[in-house]
């Protein structure tokens, strides 16, 4: 998670405790600040819920318990970003849960009862378990997290390395191009970038900006609602629809209208913010009914006379029956005895001389 140290000094703290702060944690290996110290960089591999949220540590000075805030306290009214969120256990993850629904947490330990504002944007990315996206699976068993997780988020995207030529030789001579020169490439004459200076101070007016939803669109958005609800019940995909992507709606229709520094959201940024959802949940939809590959002929041998085996007793399938289903699914005779000899070979199963018998192994 990266911090900019001038918004942690409008907290109304003393440039000298700020200081003193920084040289600490820095030589505990908690965060580093670069060479210009305009930036904080907060190191969260294998942080535990404590290290996202809060700790009690004993002062070396007063020897007194003191009660320190996580990332996701220092992060209070702006982003925290969070890599290999699926690397996190579920002790971890569940230090989350209250912060994305309540945007607080809560503090029981050593007589200490308070409540820290934790008011932040959670920017998380996983990786797909075993290292490669299933298509044919859903998004919960791809990434290998919690459907209550997962609907706290307001947008999900799947980004996959897909292979494209065009974009494969982009990034790899700009890649290139880095290695050698040691700076960024020239920018192309059609191309217009925003300096990040002018970014930040983008960023910084708008969120000043504290837009209100109009009364007169409310029913707008109730019947927006409503008929996404309507069109989950009817549809057939793994998507559910809550009351959490009504406050969805809100929230990405609220700072859209902060983007363009409005006092009121308007009816275009409720559009967008459901077309930006809609899209979301079409992606997902896209990637759950990709059809499925052909299955080799051999293959397809082997599942049949597996499914034959009975449940209980010996594992023996009679080779009249079994060669008589096959053909009946459409299979040659030459491929069910191409299959039989392949996995004879591998050990799986064996027949008999008298070719009367397959036994699995």
């Amino acid at each position: 998670m990266v911090c900019h140290s001038d918004e942690i000094l409008t907290k109304s703290l003393k440039p000298d405790t700020f200081d003193a702060a920084l040289e600490r944690y820095e030589e505990m290996g908690l965060w580093f600040v670069n060479q210009q110290r305009t930036t904080i960089t907060i190191i969260l591999s294998d942080s535990s819920g404590v290290g996202l949220t809060s700790a009690l540590i004993k002062d070396p000075i007063t020897n007194e318990l003191v009660l320190e805030g996580g990332a996701l306290v220092l992060a209070d009214q702006g982003v925290c970003c969070i890599d290999e969120f699926d690397k996190m256990t579920e002790y971890d993850r569940t230090a989350i849960y209250e912060v994305m629904e309540q945007q607080t947490i809560s503090i029981a330990k050593a007589g200490i009862l308070t409540s820290l504002n934790a008011r932040t944007s959670i920017l998380a990315a996983a990786n797909p378990a075993y290292g490669r996206y299933n298509p044919k699976r859903s998004i919960e068993a791809n990434i290998q997290l919690p459907a209550a997780l997962l609907s706290r988020f307001d947008l999900l995207w799947i980004i996959q390395d897909k292979n494209d030529r065009e974009i494969d030789l982009k990034l790899a001579r700009h890649i290139a191009s880095v290695h050698q020169t040691g700076c960024q490439p020239e920018i192309e004459n059609n191309q217009h970038f925003i300096d990040m200076k002018t970014l930040r101070r983008y960023i910084a007016t708008c969120k000043k900006k504290q837009p209100l939803v109009p009364e007169t669109l409310l029913d707008y958005v109730v019947t927006a609602y409503v008929e996404l609800r309507k069109q989950a019940r009817v549809s057939k995909n793994m998507t559910y629809t809550s009351a959490r992507m009504l406050l969805s709606i809100l929230r990405l229709s609220t700072a859209l209208a902060r983007l363009r520094c409005g006092d009121l959201v308007s009816k275009d940024d409720i559009d967008e913010s459901l077309r930006l959802m809609e899209s979301s949940r079409l992606l997902l939809k896209d990637h759950e009914n990709v059809p499925t590959r052909q299955i080799n002929p051999i293959d397809q041998v082997f599942s049949i006379v597996r499914d034959m085996v009975p449940s209980s007793g010996a594992k023996i399938v009679r080779y009249a029956e079994a060669k008589e289903r096959c053909i009946a699914k459409g299979l040659k005779p030459d491929t069910f005895d191409a299959a039989l000899e392949r996995y004879e070979e591998m050990g799986l199963w064996f027949v008999n001389q008298q070719r009367t018998t397959i036994t699995i192994v």
